[in-house]
């Protein structure tokens, strides 16, 4: 039971120490109970050392795991299935070893660590971003928990994580190592290759059976049929019910009134600054400017800036951040210079340099636009208000078909459907969510209906599994042509392997690439950089691309595609360069990363040391009751 737990949770102690303060940061499922000191329903579902996790604290536990996840109501043989009933007694266990161990090492926090960690909290700050008493207060009345019940959770707490984290203290991983890694991932080689295709004319005849049957027999994988599902589902999808949705024109009216900014384009200036020390020398400015003179040139001398005007760049109104410069921009011809004017950063003058009128989009511009938005935006509401109408339906006991017919929807099926959503046949089948639908469709066993699932669209799915049919290789007499084509290839690959061969053994010799496919008629190119875990595009063989990695400049390396051969030589081989800028950075990122790794590895080691020192008993009884309150079929 606790292998199957572990396996489901993942590494409950790794989230634990990720995530932080679980208790603090409202996070830790139970706290009501851990705080007002545990359940008093007296029945066991765990039993941790000398703790007890109670049913209570894991219906309560397992309940918060639904809410988390957004569940509402969901089959109990569902919620197991999903591994929520798993992780909520898994996540108790958990915390109950690291509380126990910390306990029983003396680890406690000191009033002072409390107050830091209350304070610190960003839920308890008020206005002013600081810790505001009354917001805390608020918390505690709301969650109907004392402050000297919360302060013991709390101190509980940062010795739980000072456990955890002494146990990964000093775990990073050696900077070597990363630098090693890095430098092994990121190094880059690129090749010269030629192609030797088949010959799709060449007729290479017909095979015996004692052929044929030989062939199927050694490559009988090759013809193994997909398992295929066979399903109904309803889908509710708002693109498809827009066309349906009807829209008023005072509803056109009134949304083009709310939109009209998204319609607008707003005048643009482009506006040049000059920022004076005082009103008499932005007089003194300003008379210079309308005597003739450049804006930059008495700026230069008048505001000492230099040849460097502040150009304001082309704004809005709204762009500009002070009011008085606003009114002083916006009232400006083009080329005109605004009065000597006293803002928020001082005595300025601006200049307009170009005017770039606004301009708005009428109603019957947009019309269409706002017609669909409104269709797309009512079609998206009846589509949620029949997700919760179906789901209610489905959750009563109706069947697909049942829920359809009441609520006037259809039900579709397919006879069969592979993992990669193709028919028997192999071709493609148009499915809602494509990759989502068939995930739940291979989640879910024969018979069973699926959760209502949500799709990217706002739209929603539920489907029944209503038959599975395995994977399986049928019989040569079912399948002989496509046996038959399969081996007429197989036989012009032979045809081209000596001509592949021959030009791998004169690039061997030390002919060019470039020279042996000119002169036997081959296509010939270059791979540009590939890195060993995929980076660069070439159409090379998986086989050669690993071996391109493992050579040294000159090797020549031959591999099959699906028309032909390839033979490529391996010309470059870039390593990294550790001292390159970003380079350091890089390593360091990817230093946190494998540090990460060791320290849920050490954790997933100390729970598996707590399990062994501390009893773990499962009463798996009363787990059933938490997850099946009517009692189990």
């Amino acid at each position: 039971m606790l292998a199957a737990m572990r396996k489901t949770a993942s590494s409950t102690f790794a989230k634990i120490f990720i995530f932080g303060v679980l208790i603090i940061s409202f996070g830790a499922w139970g706290i009501a109970d851990y705080v007002t000191g545990g359940s008093t329903l007296g029945t066991t579902a765990a039993y941790v050392g000398k703790d007890e996790i109670s049913a209570q604290q894991l219906s309560r536990a397992y309940n918060e795991s639904l809410r988390q996840a957004n569940l509402g109501q969901i089959e109990p043989e569902t919620a197991q299935a999903l591994g929520l009933a798993n992780r909520a007694l898994d996540g108790l266990v958990a915390q109950s070893l690291v509380d126990q161990e910390a306990n029983n090492l003396g680890l406690a926090a000191p009033d002072s660590a409390v107050v830091r960690a209350i304070q610190s909290n960003p839920n308890f700050r008020g206005s002013t971003g600081q810790f505001d008493r009354a917001v805390y207060q608020g918390f505690l009345q709301f969650s109907g928990l004392t402050e000297r019940a919360y302060v013991a959770a709390v101190r509980q707490e940062i010795a739980r994580r000072q456990l955890l984290e002494s146990m990964v203290s000093g775990a990073g991983a050696p900077k070597s190592l990363s630098e090693r890694l890095y430098a092994w991932r990121n190094e880059t080689r690129s090749a010269t290759y030629l192609t030797v295709s088949i010959d799709e004319t060449v007729d290479v005849g017909e095979p015996s059976d004692s052929e044929i049957s030989a062939y199927f027999d050694e490559n009988k994988e090759e013809f193994r049929r997909p398992e295929l599902r066979a399903v109904s589902y309803i889908h509710l999808d708002p693109q498809a019910l827009q066309a349906e949705i009807e829209v008023g024109e005072q509803e056109i009216e009134d949304a083009y009134q709310a939109r009209i900014a998204e319609f607008t384009v707003p005048e643009r200036r482009t506006l040049r600054q000059m920022l004076l020390p005082d009103e008499e020398t932005a007089k003194a400015a300003l008379k210079r400017i309308r005597d003739g003179e450049d804006f930059a040139d008495v700026a230069a001398e008048v505001a000492g800036a230099g040849s460097d005007v502040v150009e304001l760049g082309t704004m809005t109104r709204g762009q500009l951040p002070d009011p008085a410069l606003q009114d002083a921009a916006f009232s400006l011809e083009k080329g005109e210079t605004s009065e000597a004017t006293e803002g928020v950063f001082g005595w300025f003058l601006v200049q307009a340099t170009d005017i770039l009128d606004g301009s708005q989009q009428s109603l019957d511009e947009v019309r269409d636009t706002i017609r669909a938005d409104l269709a797309a935006s009512k079609a998206i509401e009846v589509v949620y208000t029949l997700s919760t109408d179906l789901d209610d339906q489905l959750g009563g006991g109706a069947t697909l078909e049942e829920a359809a017919a009441l609520l006037n929807l259809k039900v579709q099926k397919l006879d069969a459907v592979s993992q990669s959503g193709r028919d028997a046949d192999g071709k493609p089948l148009d499915l809602p969510e494509s990759a989502q639908f068939l995930a739940t469709l291979y989640e879910t066993d024969a018979g069973m209906d699926s959760l209502l699932v949500e799709t990217s669209n706002n739209g929603y799915f539920v489907l029944r599994t209503d038959g599975i049919t395995e994977s399986q290789i049928p019989p040569l007499d079912e399948i002989r042509p496509a046996v038959v084509d399969a081996w007429a290839t197989e036989q012009r690959f032979e045809r081209a392997k000596p001509q592949a061969e021959a030009a791998k053994a004169k690039l061997e010799e030390g002919r060019t690439v470039e020279a042996v496919a000119e002169e036997q008629g081959y296509n010939w190119s270059t791979t540009g950089l590939l890195t060993r875990e995929g980076a660069g595009s070439a159409p090379l063989p998986s086989v050669i691309r690993s071996q391109l990695f493992e050579g040294k400049i000159g090797d020549v390396f031959l591999g099959r595609t699906f028309d032909g051969y390839t033979i490529a030589v391996l010309d470059v081989v870039n390593e990294v360069n550790m001292t390159d800028s970003g380079t350091a950075e890089q390593v360091s990122a990817l230093e946190r990363e494998l540090s990460r790794g060791i320290g849920n590895d050490l954790l997933a080691q100390f729970r598996d040391a707590l399990e062994d020192e501390y009893d773990v008993t499962i009463k798996q009884d009363v787990v059933d009751q938490v997850y099946f309150p009517g009692g189990v079929n």
